[in-house]
This record gives C-alpha cells, sequence and structure tokens, in this order.
C-alpha cells in the first residue's frame, strides 16, 4: 500500500483521477476503439477536477479515457475478459449492476483506480458500485435530466 496516501480510514487516495464512462461504445464512429466524448471529461476537470487538485496541494493526478495502450487498454481487457463485441449492446450489458460480468469488470476497475479519487463524468452505475464497493472514493457529474429550464444543469454524485 502507498505511503503517502491522504484521508483516514474510510477515503484513502494518493492521487486522483479524471475519467468518463470508459466502456461507451459508439456504433457509428469509425474506431469502435476509441472512447468517444473525451472531450467531456477535459471540460469538467477544467470546471471541478483542477479546483479539487489545486485544494488537495497539487497532488498527482492523470486522465485515464480507458484506450490506452490498445490491445492493453481498460476497454479491451474488459470487453475481453466478458466475452463481448464492441458495440452498444454489449455496453448495455455491462452498464448495470449485476450482471454475469461483474468479476470481469471489477478485476480490471479496482487494478485500474486503486488509491485514487476518481472524478468522473456520466460513469455507469456498474463502475460506481464497483468504486462503492472497494472503497474508491468518486466525484461523478451528468448532465442533470431537466433540459427544459434555461441554466445548464448538473448533477453529482459522490461516495
Amino acid at each position: 500500500m502507498n505511503q503517502n496516501l491522504i484521508g483516514n480510514d474510510e477515503v484513502r487516495f494518493s492521487r486522483v483521477v479524471i475519467s468518463q464512462d470508459f466502456l461507451r461504445i459508439e456504433d457509428g464512429k469509425k474506431d469502435l476503439f476509441s472512447t468517444p466524448f473525451k472531450r467531456n471529461s477535459r471540460w469538467m476537470f477544467e470546471l471541478v477536477g483542477s479546483q479539487i487538485i489545486k485544494a488537495l496541494g497539487g497532488i498527482e493526478h492523470k486522465f485515464i479515457f480507458g484506450d490506452e495502450n490498445g490491445k492493453e487498454s481498460l476497454r479491451w481487457k474488459i470487453y475481453s475478459k466478458a466475452c463481448l463485441p464492441f458495440c452498444t449492446l454489449s455496453w448495455a450489458k455491462l452498464y448495470s449492476l449485476p450482471n454475469e460480468y461483474e468479476l470481469a469488470l471489477e478485476a480490471e476497475v479496482v487494478k485500474a483506480f486503486d488509491e485514487s479519487l476518481v472524478i468522473s463524468f456520466e460513469m455507469p452505475d456498474s463502475i460506481l458500485e464497483i468504486f462503492t464497493k472497494n472503497k474508491i472514493p468518486y466525484v461523478d457529474l451528468s448532465n442533470h435530466p431537466i433540459r427544459f429550464l434555461p441554466d445548464y444543469l448538473l448533477e453529482l454524485e459522490q461516495t
């Protein structure tokens, strides 16, 4: 275990990871292996993540889009272990727990995000449940479903 952990017995982390729904597949995209909507993680980092990192004294941080390192990527490992093709239907199967792919999901997610405070945008319920179960703290932002107001609303969920 890292000796430079911030936190207490309940919440502990040594870095901040900025991420998003890295399981998401866009069937119409030319490159299915590339995680869509990376720009959402970038603007969310500018809006919230950079302030959290500043408040934590400039703690180490990195982005995990899930498609880094090709066939060694987080996305590739999860879909391969689950024996699922890269398509929207497979994404829907992985979106919520419990599901038959839970063990494949959990092992890879914990390995990638262990000892991290995760700041994410519209992370799937299955991943948030794995974070909670494994005491990986997170702050997840999403577009609020109320779309008819003149202001843009964000919903925030946290451990």
